[in-house]
């Protein structure tokens, strides 16, 4: 997974581990740390990741309804 935090000459970015699990908590204290760093509690977040995974077919269904996005069966594995 990355996160870049901001843009050009004002942005960081961090990456982790293939194997690294985070929380969703974690990635939002994550991203707040970033923002503060840069000095932009609004700057745009871009994250990268391989799989996503949620405890509730619900949380997925929220995350994706409050992001603007669809996908399709093929793309989630239960």
């Amino acid at each position: 997974m990355s996160i870049e935090v901001g843009q050009g000459a004002k942005s960081i970015t961090s990456r982790l581990g293939s194997e690294t699990e985070i929380t969703a908590e974690t990635l939002e204290q994550l991203i707040t740390v970033m923002r503060l760093a840069i000095g932009d509690d609004m700057a745009e977040v871009k994250i990268n990741a391989q799989s996503v995974q949620f405890q509730m077919g619900s949380d997925l269904e929220s995350f994706l309804r409050e992001l603007g996005l669809e996908v399709t069966q093929t793309e989630v594995e239960q």
